[in-house]
């Protein structure tokens, strides 16, 4: 797990990426300050400078190190299948922790992450404890049945009822699962995370 100032990456990145920057607090504090000074007066910010931010956006915005994300675009690049940018954002989309926060099982992805490493989340009725595991099409999230029942997830069903699935996922209500029902697929400027951008960094370090 990334452990940064977030407040201040957030505010340099000009994102707010992590959930604890997505308040109507930061939102006033960030205006007073105005914006950050990470560039020196009267410079412009290169291409690559441009390209570095964009990748950091996506990366702290999926909580993972930058070890993990360079194995991400490698295999995104090396997949004959598709396109690159395509690639990349069904690679990170499909991790587990990330789909139980596309799911609504958790605020944030942070929370998703330590709910499946603390054994809470199951795979098509396994018990699955790496957030990274990544699912397949026709694959069922559920919840463990014991962590379901507790005061944590009170009144689930009923928030889920409410929650905006993106559409490749799909909801049972009678078995309170997320079935994967497609792979993701990426569109120009979703999220404001730039990902074509990321594919052009790596391709010149």
């Amino acid at each position: 797990m990334i452990r940064r100032p977030k407040f201040k990456v957030s505010r340099r990145l000009g994102e707010r990426i992590h959930p604890k920057t997505q308040t109507a607090k930061y939102s006033v504090s960030a205006a007073k300050k105005g914006p950050a000074h990470n560039i020196k007066k009267g410079s412009q910010r290169t291409e690559f400078g441009t390209q570095f931010i964009e990748k950091q956006k996506v990366r702290l915005s999926y909580g993972i190190t930058e070890k993990q994300f360079r194995k991400y675009v490698e295999k995104a690049r090396e997949l004959r299948h598709g396109n690159p940018v395509q690639n990349l954002h069904e690679l990170l989309e499909g991790r587990l922790d990330n789909v139980v926060y596309r799911a609504g099982l958790t605020p944030s992805r942070p929370a998703a992450r330590q709910l499946v490493s603390h054994g809470h989340v199951y795979v098509n009725g396994s018990r699955q404890s790496i957030p990274s595991y990544p699912v397949k099409k026709g694959d069922a999230i559920t919840l463990r049945q014991i962590s379901a029942e507790s005061k944590l997830f009170t009144d689930l069903g009923a928030k889920l009822k409410k929650h905006k699935f993106p559409t490749w996922l799909t909801f049972d209500e009678i078995k309170t699962a997320t079935q994967v029902s497609a792979m993701p697929v990426f569109a120009k400027g979703e999220a404001g995370l730039n990902l074509g951008a990321v594919i052009e960094f790596y391709s010149r370090v």
